[in-house]
C-alpha cells in the first residue's frame, strides 16, 4: 500500500492490504513473478478532527490476464 503523505494528526490503521485475484492456472507462476509490480494507493480527502473514514485503495499494475476480486479497505482517523 502506498500511503499518501499524511498530515499531522492523521493516521491509517494499516500499511498493507490483502487483495484477492483470479489468475488462469497457466499464468500462475508468471503472476507470482510479477507481484512486485502490483501496488495500491488512495487519495486522502479533507477530514475534520475526530472523523474516521474508510477508503478502498485503487490497485494498479495488475496484469491483463489477472482479475482483481477483492481489496481490503483502509480506515483513516484524524485525531
Amino acid at each position: 500500500l502506498r500511503l499518501p503523505k499524511m498530515p499531522w494528526g492523521v493516521e491509517a490503521d494499516r500499511d498493507s492490504v490483502t487483495c484477492v485475484f483470479v489468475v488462469p492456472r497457466k499464468d500462475h507462476d508468471r503472476f507470482l513473478e510479477e507481484t512486485s509490480l502490483v501496488h495500491a494507493d488512495f487519495r486522502l480527502a479533507e477530514m475534520k478532527k475526530g472523523e474516521l473514514k474508510s477508503y478502498y485503495p485503487v490497485v494498479k499494475g495488475v496484469p491483463d490476464y489477472a482479475q482483481l476480486i477483492h481489496v481490503d479497505s483502509v480506515k483513516v482517523r484524524r485525531y
